[in-house]
Parts: C-alpha cells; structure tokens; sequence
C-alpha cells in the first residue's frame, strides 16, 4: 500500500512539473511576442493549458492593435509535438533552430467589422486610408475605388471576419524533405489550402539571391471564394455598370494595364479566366511538379514560358484544366518597377549638401601631439586627464596651460607617462604645424687637435640662456591653417599629481 501511495505521489510530482514548465515556457514565448508587437499593439489571453500528449493551448487571446477600435479575438491557439519531451525541447531551447514535426491550430479567429473600425490617425485625409480597406483577390475598378472600405463590405453583407486556420509542419529525414500543409478557412471570405514539399529551411543558402532558392518538389494549391466574388460583382455592377459581366470586362481591364506598368502581359486565357473569376468566383486550383533539373538560376534565364514549362505548372479552374496558360515579361521595365522608390529618383534627385563634421576630442598618437600645438587636448597619464591648450612639446615633455582665477598654469606632463592624448579637431581636419621631416644624422668630423692651454676659450659671463627666454613664449598656429574654435575646458583646475607634472613658474 506505501509503495503504491509512492507511486501515486510521485506521477503527481512529474506531472506537476511538467505542467508548470510547460506553463512558464509557454509564458516566456508570449512575453516575446508581446515585446515585439509593442509599438503596434498589446496582446492579452486567459489561460495556459497542456496535455501529456505535447500540446500546450493558450485560450482567450485578444490582440488589440492600436489603429483599431475593437480587439482580434481568438478562441484558443494550440501548438503541438509528438512527445512531451519534444515540447519542452521547443520552449526552452534555441528558437532560432525549427522543430522537425509541429502542429500550429488557430480556432474562433473573429474580428466585427464595424462603421470607423480604424481611428483617425490610421485613415487619410478623406477617411480611407490605405489599411482601411479590404483586397483580397486584386480587385481593381469598383466604383471611384479599386478596394472595398469597410463600410462597403458592410453593404455586401460582411459583418464580421470568423475563421479557424492550421499549420502542419513534418521532417523526411530519410528523404531530407519537409512537408507542410496550411489550411484557411474563413467561412463567407472562401478558403485556401496548400500543401508544399521541399528542402529543409537548414538547406537553404544565400536566401537574399533569388537564384539560389529552392524549388519546391511538389505544391498545390486550392484557393474557394465561398461565394463572395459574385456578392462583389453585384455590388461592384451597381457603380455605374450594366451588368456584372460589363463590370468584370472593366475591371479586367483595370488589371490589364496595372500589370503592364510591371511589365507582365498575360495572355488571352488569363484574361478570360480572371475575368470569369472577378464575376462569378469559384474554386481556382494550382499545381507545381517541377523538372529534376530546375534551378532558380535557369528560371530566370527561360522566358515565363519556358520557365512555367519546366516548372510543371498546371491551372483549374473549377476542376477544368485551363489549356496553354501564357504570359510575357518586359524584364527592364519590371526591374525598374520593383525598385524603390529613392533608387528610382535617384538620377533626378539634386545632389546631397557635404555635411560638415563636427569637431571633438578625437584620438591623436602621441607622435604628433608637435602638430597640433595651440590646440585645446586632454591628456591622460597615470590614471588622470588633463584638460587644456598645448603650449609647446620638448623631447620628454608636453607643456599643457590651463587658464585659472588669476592667470594660467602650465603643467609639464612627462611623454613616457602619456597613455591617451585626445585633441579637439575634426576627422578630416589637417595638422595646422606639419612635422618637419627627420634630418639626416651628420658624419662625424675628425677631432681637432688640442689647443695650447693659453689659447682655450673663457667661458662669457654675459651670455644670456635662451632657453629660459623660449619657455615665455607661446608658438602661435600658422595663419594660413584652419583653426577649430575649441571648447571651454570642463575642469577650471583638475587634481594634478604634483610627483609627474608640476606648475612652472608661469602661473599665480
């Protein structure tokens, strides 16, 4: 009996922490997502649930984005792996690496579409700005709008966005292939279903190269209108048309010279079976079965032809095959159209202003510190920063003046003992006092013979040292260097260690 109360006790404590870290894992995720949707929106939910068959659902999610009036509701969002083990692997592991197999579940996604759905700052100056409209097929020519409002879709009939969504994600590890299937519903806004084979993301190189991405092994897709084309064409018709056909006529038209200003032509049977579609909708499908051969690179080599030849591409249109899909592609002008906008006015764009940069204390070797005598610098030696003008540079010494109450100071800093010199310039600023170049050493003369002791030279009383008198000068910047207004020192007297760099006898 005590054994089976162990056993009992410790199935509860696994399963309790099995669920607690499911719950707090599941927690880190939303606080993620939320961190990234920050400036758009808030994202809330109810509750965290988990099964001991992988699956962790969060329930009562609200996404309330700051353009609309009312928040995204979804029922229940679940996500799933064969094994528990493998769901705790995804929470806590490396969210940059996919899991192999997963399944992602979206229930009762609902948003009301209601009068003044997105606020002010959303719309444009005439109320309908570019999110506050609905394009979900290319819709082009309804009226003085080639999209609908949603004030219009509440006149067709939509008053609300429901549906339910799923993403089925599988690894062929024998076969090195994944297979993944999406499935829409959106009840009166039709459906889709896609279902792709094709090389792992891990085998996907130099994705920013459209030669180098992978061509799927097989794909199909399944697109259904559910009944809102023809709800669109007869509302559409009523703009100032005849009819619906005399509609779809216009608006395939519309399409026609949108695509040309891309440089797409399509041929006559696209244009009848868009123009068939925009009218009456239907279920349009796809099909990919691509050559063994194919390659991004030779795609963008063939014609659009060819390239849909090798690429096995096949069209239906309400379960009939469309026969001899075709379309031809102006490169130039589809290349031009595809380039932003700044690149397209480039040429015509007038050239830029130089910017200036502005001066700071920017690192200078020591070296140099010659160069720039006259300059506002900081030096830093042993541990300290002095701020100050450059009044001059001796072979072991930076002489540095410091305006204080009463006059300057100047501070004898020893070279061996400078760890920074920082002087106030720009990047591309000149040294004002170039570097003279280093003079030859002189041979060595032949050394003279001794003079007789009354013929040797006394020593003069008079001569005046000129060194003493060289140290009361300051050496002024070159009048023809560009001179940089500097800055007003940020310490009136810093702590100087009187050890390394004592005041001469210039200040007060």
């Amino acid at each position: 009996m005590r054994k089976l109360v162990f056993v009992l006790v410790l199935v509860l404590a696994v399963l309790g922490v099995y669920k607690a870290a499911v719950w707090y894992g599941t927690m880190n995720w939303l606080n993620v997502a939320q961190a990234n949707i920050e400036s758009a929106g808030v994202l809330s939910w109810d509750s965290i649930d988990s099964t001991l068959g992988g699956e962790v659902t969060v329930n009562g999610l609200r996404l309330q984005l700051f353009d609309l009036t009312l928040p995204i509701r979804v029922g229940a969002v679940s996500f799933s792996r064969p094994t528990p083990w493998a769901l705790l692997k995804t929470l806590y592991g490396d969210r940059k690496t996919p899991p192999l197999d997963w399944k992602l579940t979206v229930n009762d996604l609902d948003m009301a579409l209601v009068p003044g759905l997105f606020k002010s700052w959303a719309t444009g100056a005439d109320g309908q700005g570019a999110r506050d409209a609905f394009d979900p097929w290319g819709l082009y020519a309804c009226g003085a709008t080639h999209t609908l409002s949603i004030e219009q879709l509440i006149a067709i009939g939509i008053h609300q966005v429901h549906g339910s969504a799923s993403l089925v994600y599988r690894t062929d590890m024998q076969e090195g292939l994944i297979r993944s299937k999406l499935s829409v519903n959106a009840g009166t806004l039709g459906s889709l279903d896609l279902n792709v084979v094709m090389p792992p993301p891990n085998r996907w190189d130099r994705f920013g190269d459209p030669s180098a991405w992978p061509i799927p092994q097989s794909l199909q897709l399944v697109l259904r209108d559910g009944g809102f084309m023809r709800r669109v064409s007869a509302y559409c018709s009523q703009q100032g048309y005849d009819s619906e056909h005399r509609w779809s006529q216009s608006a395939t038209g519309a399409w026609r010279e949108n695509l040309a200003k891309h440089g797409i032509v399509p041929g006559k049977t696209l244009l009848d079976l868009y123009e068939n579609w925009m009218e009456n909708g239907g279920e349009l499908s796809l099909a990919l079965q691509p050559q063994d051969d194919v390659t991004g690179k030779s795609l963008l080599q063939d014609t659009p032809d060819q390239a849909l030849q090798a690429l096995g591409f096949r069209l239906a249109y309400n379960g009939a095959p469309v026969q001899s899909p075709s379309v031809s592609l102006d490169r130039g002008t589809l290349t031009r159209s595809l380039a932003p906008p700044a690149a397209q006015n480039e040429a015509s764009a007038p050239p830029k202003p130089k910017v200036q940069p502005k001066p700071d204390y920017l690192d200078t070797p020591v070296a140099q510190a010659a160069a720039w005598v006259g300059r506002m610098v900081k030096v830093t030696y042993g541990g300290r920063t002095l701020e100050g003008r450059l009044d001059r540079v001796d072979d072991n010494t930076l002489q540095v003046a410091q305006n204080v109450q009463g006059g300057v100071v100047e501070y004898p800093v020893p070279t061996a003992q400078v760890t920074a010199l920082k002087v106030w310039r720009t990047s591309s600023e000149t040294p004002p006092h170039p570097l003279p170049a280093p003079a030859p050493a002189p041979a060595p003369a032949p050394a003279p013979a001794p003079a007789p002791a009354s013929e040797q030279a006394v020593p003069s009383a008079t001569a005046a040292p000129a060194a003493e008198n060289a140290s009361a000068t300051t050496p002024a910047a070159s009048a023809d260097s560009p001179v940089t207004e500097a800055p007003a020192p940020e310490n009136s007297a810093p702590a100087v260690d009187t050890d390394t760099a004592a005041p001469s006898g210039n200040g007060q």
